[in-house]
């Protein structure tokens, strides 16, 4: 069983649970997201607050497969941007952006001559 799933089934909240191990509601929280890889010792601390039902192999298991469909929705949305505009350009700050185009007014005049 996951973190989620265990926390969910004994309606015990994220900020409970955290207080309880005595570590951060955030950092749990990401643990139970999949977005953060439990240390050991949180991992060991959660198995034993638990009762065995939320085990390490669960808490690494839930990070891996997250992580893996992260991945995979980059990768994806990658694709699709350069697909519908191949000439896409990152965003500039204003500043980049001013003198850029005062360089190509420069340019313009300078054609023109």
């Amino acid at each position: 069983m996951d973190l989620r799933e265990y926390l969910f089934r004994k309606r015990i909240k994220i900020t409970h649970f955290a207080k309880q191990i005595n570590y951060g509601r955030t950092y749990v929280n990401e643990i139970v997201n999949g977005t953060r890889k439990p240390g050991k010792k949180l991992a060991l601390c959660i198995e034993k607050e638990t009762n065995g039902e939320v085990t390490l192999v669960s808490l690494l298991e839930n990070f891996t497969k997250n992580k893996l469909e992260s991945k995979s929705k980059k990768s994806s949305n990658e694709r699709n941007q350069n697909f519908e505009n191949p000439s896409l350009e990152p965003s500039k700050s204003p500043k980049t952006r001013k003198a850029l185009k005062a360089l190509g007014t420069k340019q313009k005049t300078a054609n023109r001559i």
